[in-house]
């Protein structure tokens, strides 16, 4: 499954706050999609909710196609924003934080053709 994030509307935007990272929040039928901005690269996250047939189940048992790979899966408890309590959500993540990727701190070994994801 290839996620395609044109066409859908943000919920909301939140600032932490630590002031340390933005929360894009966007729905589209079932579905939620979250961006994180780290301030040094993006993570990003699916979300499908308890009546979906993906709900709790483990990211290694899906066939989630996404850039590097799924590294994280988790209730909405995980992510303590009080704007998604009212539904439980479960998370699929992955971050845009790999070889060949722009990471916005300075890393020594950084090129200058990494690709910078926004």
């Amino acid at each position: 499954m290839k996620l395609v994030f044109r066409g859908i509307f943000p919920v909301f935007n939140y600032m932490t706050k630590r002031d340390d990272h933005i929360v894009s929040l966007a729905k589209r039928g079932d579905l939620y999609y979250m961006i994180l901005d780290l301030r040094t690269h993006p993570t990003a996250y699916v979300g499908v909710t308890s009546g979906h047939k993906h709900y709790g189940v483990d990211y290694e048992k899906i066939d989630l196609d996404v850039h590097g790979g799924l590294t994280f899966c988790g209730n909405y408890k995980t992510f303590n924003y009080k704007e998604l309590e009212y539904k439980k959500v479960w998370w699929y993540g992955w971050d845009y934080a790999h070889a060949g990727d722009f990471l916005g701190h300075g890393y020594p070994l950084q090129k200058s053709t990494d690709k910078k994801w926004t």
